[in-house]
Parts: structure tokens; sequence; C-alpha cells
């Protein structure tokens, strides 16, 4: 393999390693919020605050990955509700 090609490999590798370490506390505190909201019989699905982050987020991000970021987003929450036994009322 190309040595150029091979660094840039492992340079993704390394980047997925520290997403997925990211990805499992981002889970761990969906955990957690569920369990708060849940406890103080509030409700699980906010697509409200979805909003808020994909906004915020797209804000600090080069508009060619817009479309990108967004799409990654939504499984994301779906994968969140999943994780925090959301209901949509």
């Amino acid at each position: 393999m190309d040595e150029e090609l091979r660094e840039l490999f492992e340079k993704l590798d390394d980047t997925d390693d520290k997403l997925l370490e990211l990805f499992v506390y981002r889970l761990n505190l969906l955990k957690d919020i569920g369990a708060l909201k849940k406890s103080k019989d509030m409700e699980i699905y906010n697509p409200e605050r979805e909003r808020a982050t994909v906004s915020r987020l797209l804000k600090q991000a080069p508009e060619e990955f817009h479309a990108a970021i967004d799409a990654i987003y939504a499984k994301i929450f779906e994968v969140s509700g999943t994780i925090q036994n959301k209901k949509k009322r």
C-alpha cells in the first residue's frame, strides 16, 4: 500500500477510536438523562432540543459538510431515542 495512503488510513483509524470513546460517553449520558426524565415523569422525546443541537453544530461546521452532519445527527437521534426509550406524544 502507498505510504501516504497508509498514513491517512492510520489517522482515520485513530479518529474512529476517539469517536467511539465519545459515542460511548454520549450514550451513557443519554441513559442518565432518560432515567432522570422518567423519574421526574418528564417527556423523553424533545424535538426542539434536537433541532437546536443540529442548528448549533451546523453553525460551527463548514457548509460543504452540512448535509452529512444533518444525516449523521438524524441517525444519532434515532439511536438516542432507543437508548432513552423515548415516546412520541
